[in-house]
This record gives structure tokens, sequence and C-alpha cells, in this order.
């Protein structure tokens, strides 16, 4: 593959990542008030569950209360996606600079360096998403 197929091939799949970031993905649910109501009576099945049948009746009361804890979430949702997209452009740039070393030292190992930070980047974010989904989730009395 000649110089320009490859520029044209990154430059592709560059705006196919690019193009895929910006999709709406939401999942579709049904409103579940278990671990709102499990937060508020930790101790109680009970009342938990008369909590639920009272937020399915009247979900107002219970839908801002929770919506701090969601707000904070979507935030960091949208946080960790940016971050995401720009270690996987990351790691892209380190292949193309790899693949196009041409042999020479210096750019065959700023390609690698360049790769491994990428993947490093990203496992940092998914660790920090792990992290404070767990958190959330504990104060939330989710866990």
């Amino acid at each position: 593959m000649n110089r320009i197929g490859i520029k044209k091939l990154f430059l592709f799949a560059l705006c196919v990542v690019g193009f895929l970031s910006f999709l709406p993905i939401d999942p579709v649910s049904a409103a579940d008030y278990s671990g709102f109501c499990r937060g508020k009576h930790p101790n109680s099945v009970p009342a938990q569950q008369s909590c639920i049948a009272q937020c399915r009746m009247d979900p107002t009361p219970c839908q801002q209360e929770d919506a701090l804890e969601n707000n904070i979430q979507n935030v960091l949702n949208t946080i960790y996606s940016i971050v995401g997209v720009i270690a996987v452009i990351v790691i892209i740039i380190g292949a193309y600079s790899y693949v196009t070393a041409q042999g020479e030292e210096a750019k065959v190992k700023r390609g690698r360096d360049t790769i491994v930070y990428g993947i490093v980047g990203l496992l940092v974010v998914m660790l920090a998403f792990a992290i404070t989904t767990f958190v959330l989730n504990s104060l939330a009395g989710d866990s």
C-alpha cells in the first residue's frame, strides 16, 4: 500500500471514530426505583416494596432526589467518553507512526511509545469509570 493509500485509510478511520463518538447511545430502560428505595430503607424489604410502589404511582419525588446522582453520573460519563475517544485517537496516531517509520529506530520507538501511552490512558479511564460508578452506587445504597 502506498503512502497516499495509508493516509486515506487513516483519515477514513479517524472520521469513522469521530462520527461514532457523537452518536447518542442511551440505554432504554423502565423506571427502576429499587436502588433509590434500598437507600431509603436499607434493612426492610417490605418498606422497600412499599417505596417502589409509591414511586411508581407518583415518581416525581423519587426522581428529584435521584437527580443529583444522575447528573453527576452523566457528566462523568461524558468526560470518560471524550477522554476514551482521545485515547483511541492517540493509539491510532501511534500505530500510523509505527507503520510509516520505514525502519528508522527513533520513529519506531516513538510510535511504540505512543501506542503504549494511549493504552495506558484507556486503562486509566476504564479504572476511573469503575471506581466512580462503585462509589456513586455505594453512596446511593445500590451496592
